[in-house]
């Protein structure tokens, strides 16, 4: 009888049964932990890359920022006086 109840259960509500006391083993901040540094071990030359390349863009970037674009446009000046001279 009590199975069958669990299959109505299953059946009319979507939800599993709960076992009255639950043996699996819970999850803890060692194991968080444990799976973050295998995961770190298992992509490092990943991570490495992506990193460097962030960090180049973002030096990029703060160089534009820093120097601006008149860096690039004044040997487009010199270079049309050139011409026109």
């Amino acid at each position: 009888m009590k199975s069958l109840l669990s299959l109505l259960q299953v059946l009319l509500f979507g939800t599993q049964p709960v076992p009255k006391h639950d043996l699996r083993k819970r999850p803890t901040s060692d194991d968080a932990m444990k799976s973050l540094n295998e995961f770190l071990q298992r992509n490092f030359y990943i991570i490495y890359v992506a990193s460097r390349i962030f960090l180049l863009i973002v030096f990029v970037i703060i160089c534009y920022l820093l120097v601006g674009v008149s860096a690039v446009e004044s040997g487009a000046v010199y270079n049309n006086l050139e011409a026109i001279i």
